[in-house]
């Protein structure tokens, strides 16, 4: 089934991942690489992309991230070092970096620089070997970088070769402090039931689910719980015919009032509008006032 992509999620819940590297190393191409979409503009003109330009996203295997595409960071002239310094300036909203190097061109200065910014601040790397498809020069690249004790990744960007890997990588690094709020989770304990009620118009396209029945079917696969989602016109039959209690029961505004006449007293009923309440807010502070 076709999942709606999680736009919803909060930004300040994402994984920030920067991809900081010199003009022309192929950091756009990396990021329409890793998301499989052409979001971000590619061109052979050194100094394309100027100013950060931040585009949240959904990664297969990492969940909801926002991919931060930076200026080179060797750009020139007075105008070139302002867009440096705003280079570097992303690295105070950035989670993991993604240090983009051109295997013909190499590992130098500029980069040097940069990794040792990041590991003042306390931020994982990722050396990204790029454009490995193109060349054949600099053939001690990755010996010269192992030397240093410099964890580095091969790619094609342009091919998509060695992705996945990067991938894997990302997922690897991110800080260990570094958690997906959940929407109800912390709600439930491993083996409970959740019972998700659907209006008889489902508002999804066809074929799809909404994001926060999504949310709520991860959510509860993620913490070894278990989710029926039946419409509203086969509840009765549902809670009739079920042998184990649902821990929780939760349902659409809309039919909240109906659903709430079907469901027993002893069983929590809730809405998803109010699970994103609490996942997007003080919850408590809002009842309180």
């Amino acid at each position: 089934m076709e999942v709606l992509p999680m736009h919803n999620t909060p930004l300040s819940n994402r994984l920030h991942i920067g991809i900081f590297g010199k003009m022309n190393v192929g950091k756009s191409t990396l990021i329409n690489a890793l998301t499989s979409q052409d979001i971000a503009i590619v061109s052979e003109v050194p100094g394309t992309t100027t100013d950060p330009v931040y585009k949240a996203m959904e990664l297969h295997e990492i969940g909801p991230v926002v991919l931060i595409d930076t200026g080179g960071i060797d750009d020139g002239g007075n105008l070139g070092t302002m867009r440096v310094e705003k280079a570097y300036q992303v690295l105070n909203k950035t989670d993991i970096s993604l240090l983009v190097i051109d295997k013909e061109t190499g590992f130098g200065d500029y980069e040097e620089r940069f990794l040792a910014e990041a590991k003042k601040r306390n931020i994982p790397s990722i050396v990204v070997i790029n454009k490995i498809d193109a060349s054949r020069r600099n053939g001690t690249l990755a010996k010269e970088l192992a030397d240093k004790n410099i964890s580095f990744v091969e790619v094609s960007a342009l091919n998509k070769t060695g992705i996945a890997e990067l991938r894997d990588r990302i997922v690897e690094s991110a800080p260990e402090d570094f958690e997906r709020k959940v929407i109800l989770t912390d709600l439930l304990a491993p083996s409970d039931l959740v019972l998700i009620v659907a209006p008889l118009d489902i508002e999804a396209p066809k074929g799809r689910l909404k994001i926060a029945q999504v949310q709520a079917i991860r959510d509860t696969l993620d913490n070894n719980c278990a989710t029926i989602v039946v419409k509203e016109d086969g509840l009765q039959q549902m809670l009739e015919n079920l042998k184990q209690k649902p821990k929780l029961v939760i349902t659409e505004s809309q039919v909240f009032d109906r659903v709430q006449k079907l469901v027993p007293a002893e069983i929590p009923l809730t809405s998803f509008s109010v699970l994103y309440a609490r996942y997007k807010a003080d919850l408590q502070t809002l009842v309180e006032g």
